[in-house]
């Protein structure tokens, strides 16, 4: 009979939990953030009709729970989110910059593009306008663009994907940096194609000209992409600069 030291199970545990994975998928982060114990539902967790881990239980049979929806979309999006922009507010941004970005939130537009040569503050304005959103309940899903193919690529995360395609706000941040191929190309392509066709908002940030991103894309997609589209160009000094 084999015998395993159950020392070695607690460091692993030990290690994983000082060292938590990136990314946690959909159904983990609802138990971490919505579990029995911590559940924000407004019923007793350990009885009929109740919430058990994001699943309600009522009359109307088994649905799954808003409130647990809410705050799982919530935490997902606060580990996308990089560090540096957790405390970006729309107060920040220029009040003609911020008039439009609020009113396109609620308008009829559904892709905002943020253009501007490096270091403008074109990443800090769009997670600005994503924390407002968040604080008013928003889906949001966010990746920089490089770091979204590399998380549907087939050895990626598989759940990346879907959540892109189905997020009800989505950034992608520095379009047109990636480094061109078929394969990376067809991925953007086919992820605006479905977004466009479901009527979901997305915001873009780019440096790159509007004709270089239409040969690589391909003028179908984006003008479909910037049809109607509300865009803001901001200028200025470069803000990640160090000079003496």
């Amino acid at each position: 009979m084999t015998t395993t030291d159950p020392g070695l199970f607690g460091d692993l545990a030990r290690r994983m939990l000082a060292n938590p994975p990136r990314f946690v998928p959909a159904t983990q982060a609802e138990r971490l953030t919505c579990g029995l114990s911590n559940c924000p539902c407004p019923h007793d967790p350990n009885a009929a009709p109740g919430c058990d881990a994001g699943w309600t239980h009522g009359d109307d049979g088994v649905r799954r729970c808003p409130a647990c929806q809410t705050h799982a979309r919530a935490f997902r999006y606060r580990r996308q989110r990089p560090t540096a922009f957790a405390d970006a507010r729309m107060d920040d941004v220029d009040p003609t910059h911020r008039r439009i970005m609020l009113d396109w939130l609620t308008g009829p537009a559904r892709t905002l593009i943020i253009a501007g040569r490096v270091g403008v503050g074109k990443s800090h304005a769009a997670y600005a306008l994503t924390n407002h959103a968040a604080e008013h309940g928003a889906d949001i899903a966010a990746w920089t663009v490089p770091d979204l193919l590399v998380d549907i690529a087939p050895e990626g995360d598989p759940s990346a994907l879907r959540t892109a395609r189905t997020a009800g706000l989505l950034l992608l941040d520095d379009l047109g940096v990636e480094k061109p191929s078929e394969w990376r190309v067809e991925q953007i392509t086919g992820l605006a194609d479905a977004r466009i066709r479901s009527g979901l908002r997305q915001i873009i940030t780019t440096n790159v000209p509007y004709a270089d991103l239409a040969a690589r894309y391909g003028e179908r997609v984006m003008s479909r992409l910037t049809g109607g589209a509300v865009a803001v160009k901001l200028d200025g000094p470069d803000r990640r600069r160090v000079t003496w």
